[in-house]
């Protein structure tokens, strides 16, 4: 900041630590520019969209990156894809790559009922990893502060579905590991591990 554009220095701060939830008190609303580059896993983007969202201007800017983060990088990362198809509004791609361009915005349209439930609805699709109890409180507290009631009871609801999807092993896995287990002879079972652990992690 200092090196690029110096007068803008007193413009610029920067909030560290946690969720964005604990730091947009002090940036204030009426943001008109939010751009979204987070962890590109499930629920991640999500969550900070629902944060940020009660603080924009009519008619904000969002900015998404990595867009087609799970075609080139990793598979299970689609949640920037999910997020910005869902964005109600006028969306703006850059005039390259069609249609794989893997940044975006969208002028958002003005927000209804409607749009909040489907925002809040792509919660449902199964997360990556289920953040500390302190960040899913966080975050259930700013549910109860800037929306409607049922909407805490809906993430509630997705917490415990996907607390129970994480504990669930997946069925090939846990069939793979007993084929390998009775057809391996002993003596190979650490190979063998090694070979599971690149295929399943």
């Amino acid at each position: 900041m200092q090196e690029l554009v110096p007068e803008l220095q007193n413009k610029w701060h920067l909030h560290t630590g946690g969720l964005v939830a604990n730091h947009l008190d002090n940036i204030g609303k009426d943001i008109d520019l939010c751009i979204i580059d987070t962890v590109h896993s499930a629920p991640g983007e999500v969550l900070d969209f629902l944060m940020v969202l009660p603080y924009l201007s009519k008619n904000a800017v969002i900015i998404m990156h990595d867009l087609v983060f799970h075609i080139f990088a990793e598979k299970n990362s689609s949640i920037c894809a999910l997020l910005f198809q869902a964005l109600q509004g006028r969306k703006v791609f850059p005039p390259f790559d069609e249609p794989l361009q893997n940044i975006g915005s969208c002028v958002l349209a003005d927000l209804t009922p409607s749009h909040i439930q489907q925002y809040f609805r792509i919660l449902n699709f199964p997360w990556c990893y289920i953040p500390n109890d302190k960040d899913l409180q966080v975050f259930r507290n700013w549910i109860v502060k800037h929306y409607e009631p049922s909407f805490s009871v809906m993430f509630d609801r997705f917490v415990e579905i996907q607390r129970k999807w994480q504990k669930r092993e997946n069925p090939l896995k846990r069939a793979t590991k007993k084929l390998l287990k009775k057809i391996i002879p002993q003596r190979f079972h650490p190979f063998a591990k090694r070979i599971k652990a690149k295929l399943f992690g």
